[in-house]
């Protein structure tokens, strides 16, 4: 029978309303977060030209969700779950970003003109002056995601029934180990250790593991810009200034996403999808890079012209 007919009000769906389902939704204020950090900043100016700043953060970020519960008796939100919401669902959010460093740099470049000869002419200041170099550099730890599964030749509800006996509910994957891997052990196609997952066992009540227990790849960005300024007048005030914006300046690869669903054999239970040469976007794998046009994507330079009359 379908499963709708076994709900304590027969006949209404859970979950999300969707086209043609008829559902009882339950709202509730019940989700927290909070967030702590150690925040730094420092500046400097050194003589007349050149200037720099940093800032760190090291920061928490932890609740039952990011944004408001919405319906609570859905399984697609952080505040839905069978029994206890709270120890299940508390933890890290998404929007954690453990630390993060940002350095920004200004320096005018010297004017040669004091060597005199040709530099100290007009023509040499207008070639050799008004140089300005700047940029802004910018690391960040990943954000946290959650890893999931699958069984092979069985959809979705089929599974969350098997394991947890509710069909709005899935398991967690279970975690024999830290799935982590140290920096320099990280690999494109191996960026954690798939061999620390299994599936959940029958009667598993969403609890096998917690929410963003793996820390996605992380953000190494530079953003650099060299400006020229030409005078025409001997108003200071008045000038010409040509740009050239780089960002991301050494095109360094961002990763964005990796692949975070494992897929297990329905009845032996190993993992069949891992990535690895011949699956190079397998459980496990780096899978696409930052858009172009966001922090980290990959290089992109503008030439512009700024006048001040």
């Amino acid at each position: 029978m379908p499963a709708n007919l076994y709900r304590p009000y027969p006949g209404y769906a859970g979950g999300a309303l969707t086209s043609g389902q008829s559902v009882i939704g339950q709202y509730s204020f019940g989700a927290s977060s909070n967030y702590n950090a150690l925040q730094i900043g420092a500046n400097r100016r050194i003589g007349r030209g050149v200037q720099f700043g940093a800032v760190y953060t090291w920061s928490k970020a932890l609740g039952l969700a990011d944004t408001s519960c919405g319906n609570v008796l859905a399984a697609t939100t952080a505040c839905g779950h069978l029994t206890d919401t709270r120890r299940a669902n508390y933890g890290i959010l998404n929007l954690d970003r453990t630390q993060g460093l940002t350095f920004n740099y200004i320096y005018d470049i010297p004017s040669p003109a004091r060597f005199g000869s040709f530099f100290g002419t007009a023509a040499g200041q207008q070639i050799f002056g008004g140089w300005q170099f700047s940029g802004l550099s910018s690391f960040s730890v990943g954000a946290p995601v959650t890893l999931t599964y699958s069984l092979t030749g069985i959809g979705q509800a089929e599974l969350n029934r098997r394991i947890t006996g509710s069909e709005d509910f899935a398991p967690r994957i279970a975690l024999t180990c830290n799935p982590n891997l140290p920096g320099s052990k990280r690999a494109i196609l191996a960026y954690i250790d798939t061999s620390c997952v299994a599936p959940a066992l029958k009667g598993s009540i969403h609890n096998d593991s917690g929410p963003n227990t793996v820390r996605g790849p992380g953000l190494n960005n530079w953003d650099m810009s060299l400006f020229k300024k030409f005078r025409y007048s001997e108003n200071a005030q008045r000038f010409i200034q040509l740009r050239l914006e780089a960002y991301n300046v050494f095109n360094h690869t961002n990763w964005n996403t990796m692949n975070t669903v494992a897929q297990f054999n329905a009845t032996t239970a190993p993992l069949v999808n891992a990535a690895g040469p011949t699956n190079p976007a397998g459980f496990g794998a780096l899978t696409t890079v930052r858009a172009a046009g966001t922090t980290g994507s990959p290089r992109i330079l503008q030439v512009a012209a700024k006048f001040n009359f």
